[in-house]
C-alpha cells in the first residue's frame, strides 16, 4: 500500500459486496470518517449492543434496526459533512452484500413514513 493510501482510505477499503452484517456495516462506515470525534456520540448505541453480545450470538431485530439507524446517521455525515473525502450513499453501499443492502433499503423505506 502506498504512503498516501494509508491516509486516504486504502487501509479500510473492502472488496465490493463483502460486508454482510449490520455491525460490520456501521464499523466500516465509521472507519471512513476523517474526524472520528464528529461521529463518536453516534457510536454509543453500537457500543452498548456489542458489549452485550456473546460470541456467535445473533443480533435481535431491535439491535439490527438500531444499527441501521446509526449507519444512516453516519452515512448522512459522510455524504454531507465529511471534510477530506467525497462519498455518495451508493458508493458506500456497494461494499455491502446484496442481502444487507436489501435489508437496509427495506428499513429505510419503513422509517420514511414515521
Amino acid at each position: 500500500m502506498s504512503f498516501f493510501g494509508s491516509f486516504f482510505g486504502g487501509a479500510t477499503k473492502k472488496k465490493a459486496g463483502s460486508i454482510d452484517s449490520a455491525l460490520d456495516m456501521v464499523t466500516y462506515a465509521a472507519s471512513l470518517a476523517s474526524n472520528p470525534d464528529a461521529i463518536d456520540p453516534m457510536l454509543d448505541r453500537v457500543r452498548a449492543i456489542s458489549a452485550g453480545l456473546s460470541p456467535g450470538q445473533v443480533l435481535s431485530t431491535e439491535d439490527t434496526q438500531t444499527l441501521f439507524d446509526v449507519y444512516l446517521h453516519i452515512e448522512t455525515y459522510l455524504t454531507t459533512k465529511e471534510a477530506l473525502r467525497t462519498f455518495t450513499a451508493q458508493d458506500l453501499r456497494t461494499q455491502f452484500t446484496p442481502e444487507l443492502r436489501q435489508q437496509l433499503e427495506a428499513y429505510t423505506n419503513n422509517t420514511k413514513g414515521v
